[in-house]
């Protein structure tokens, strides 16, 4: 009866977190597995994997939190699920040798963004932000910066398969040596990343990162002391 339960919630949850991505698809249980290994052998190849539970915006108590899951259950089951997966592949030794960071490690990338960017020539920006690639080239002139547009998919109507993978599977160079690639492509971005790895190159998802370059603040922590005093943006 448990079984049958949570399959039940995997399959809402995931029918509900690819409709809400820049690129989607009409989603089906052989996708579903097709997907899940996707992801599973992005975490395994990852070098630095960002966790859950390092932080939380604010302590709730038990009725606010069964509160919240009525309202998103989603989001806040995600929350709980997230940790307890990870606590059970750590268990498991899949966490082994690799650097385990809070899911907020964006922001050591963008304080130190000079220097990392004085190391490379050629930097793949994996986003549907145009005006972004535009800011970084200009502050940046010594480093050329390629987009690689994604979020296409949504202004069609939804197919059966998704097709924005391989668009972006074509459009990454057969070698990749010396190059790095920032994206901000929802959770597609795991995948890509590791393509760009299996090529030769540094990937790393910035996600909401890319908000606070276009002066943007849209996510919680971004509204922490900690944050709030920082200027990002471009």
């Amino acid at each position: 009866m448990f079984l049958l339960f949570f399959a039940l919630v995997n399959k809402y949850i995931n029918y509900q977190i690819v409709a809400m991505q820049k690129d989607r698809f009409r989603i089906d249980s052989f996708w579903m597995v097709v997907l899940g290994d996707l992801m599973m052998r992005s975490l395994l190849q990852a070098a630095i994997v960002g966790v859950l539970g390092h932080w939380r915006p604010n302590k709730v108590t038990a009725q606010e939190r069964v509160s919240r899951l009525l309202k998103d259950f989603r989001g806040v089951s995600g929350q709980l699920r997230d940790v307890e997966f990870m606590l059970s592949l750590a268990k498991r030794g899949y966490l082994r040798d690799k650097t385990l960071a809070s899911a907020h490690l964006y922001f050591t990338l963008l304080e130190n963004l000079n220097d990392i960017l004085l190391n490379t020539s050629k930097v793949y920006i994996i986003s549907d932000r145009m005006g972004l690639t535009k800011k970084l080239a200009q502050k940046y002139p010594n480093v050329v910066f390629e987009n690689i547009l994604i979020g296409k998919s949504a202004e069609q109507p939804l197919r059966d398969k998704p097709h924005f993978l391989w668009n972006v599977y074509s459009l990454l160079p057969d070698h990749m040596d010396g190059t790095l690639s920032l994206m901000g492509a929802d959770s597609w971005a795991e995948i890509y990343r590791t393509w760009v790895k299996q090529r030769g190159g540094i990937a790393i998802d910035i996600g909401s990162g890319f908000d606070l370059l276009n002066g943007k603040r849209s996510r919680p922590i971004h509204m922490l002391d900690l944050t709030e005093n920082r200027e990002y943006a471009l």
